[in-house]
């Protein structure tokens, strides 16, 4: 896996929380569906209730819940840069012409 520049300090900063948060905590022994088990544990925990200084001291997915009205859907944006219109058919082919322009 690549990753741009810019993301190397976010992907350095997962790995060491990785490494100190989840990795220092799982059995070695372990089974896969034990690790499995455990691994969703902490990621549920670690969006849910760890809070995140960067989000100032709040838990992803509160961060979410405050974002998430801002985001527009699918429609709302189609509906804001693509301009209405109406499709017919010349010479065997379809054409989309604006509704302005008809």
């Amino acid at each position: 896996m690549f990753a741009e520049r810019r993301t190397w300090p976010l992907l350095i900063l997962s790995q060491r929380t990785d490494r100190m948060e989840f990795w220092a905590t799982v059995e070695r022994s372990a089974s896969r569906q034990a690790l499995q088990e455990q691994l969703l544990e902490w990621q549920r925990f670690y969006n849910q209730e760890r809070t995140h200084s960067a989000i100032s001291s709040k838990t992803p997915h509160a961060r979410w819940l405050e974002l998430i009205s801002l985001v527009p859907t699918h429609e709302a944006v189609q509906a804001a840069y693509l301009p209405p219109s109406k499709r017919y058919v010349t010479n065997k082919h379809y054409v989309r012409l604006p509704k302005d322009n008809l």
